[in-house]
């Protein structure tokens, strides 16, 4: 998922949580994801993972990959600027 397109809106719930996750902890994001995550209403909040991606290895691309495609919620990040002009 594009971090613009949620900074400008492109996701139709009204509230975001962001959580800054290191790449490799996939156990705890479904952890996450099956407990408090799970509470949330769908129509009004959406919980996303933010992912440094610089220079990852073919397994490892391969594995987020698989897991954006089943969750549609991994925000990867390769330069941290773009970041920074998410959060002003």
């Amino acid at each position: 998922m594009e971090l613009s397109s949620i900074c400008q809106g492109g996701v139709n719930s009204p509230f975001k949580v962001i959580i800054c996750c290191f790449l490799l902890l996939a156990d705890r994001r479904e952890v996450i994801r099956d407990t408090w995550a799970s509470l949330m209403p769908q129509q009004s909040v959406k919980v996303f993972f933010v992912l440094g991606s610089k220079m990852l290895s073919i397994e490892t691309y391969n594995g987020i990959t698989q897991e954006q495609k089943t969750y549609d919620d991994l925000i990867l990040l390769s330069d941290i600027q773009v970041w920074v002009e998410c959060t002003l």
